[in-house]
């Protein structure tokens, strides 16, 4: 029994990376979706503060 070969035809690297990119982009730069992450980045740099000096004192 013969395989069937794919009958789509080849697509540049180049041409999907530029699709992804632009996509991505798309969806990141969006002014809502930058300030929950700046909020999320916030709480977990004051959580390190808050942790960075109890493990050292346990470490003492």
């Amino acid at each position: 029994m013969k395989k069937k070969d794919c009958d789509k035809k080849a697509v540049h690297k180049d041409w999907i990376e530029r699709v992804v990119v632009r996509l991505t982009m798309q969806r990141v730069m969006d002014e809502e979706k930058i300030n929950k992450l700046i909020d999320a980045i916030l709480v977990m740099q004051e959580q390190e503060d808050i942790t960075t000096p109890a493990l050292r004192s346990q470490l003492a």
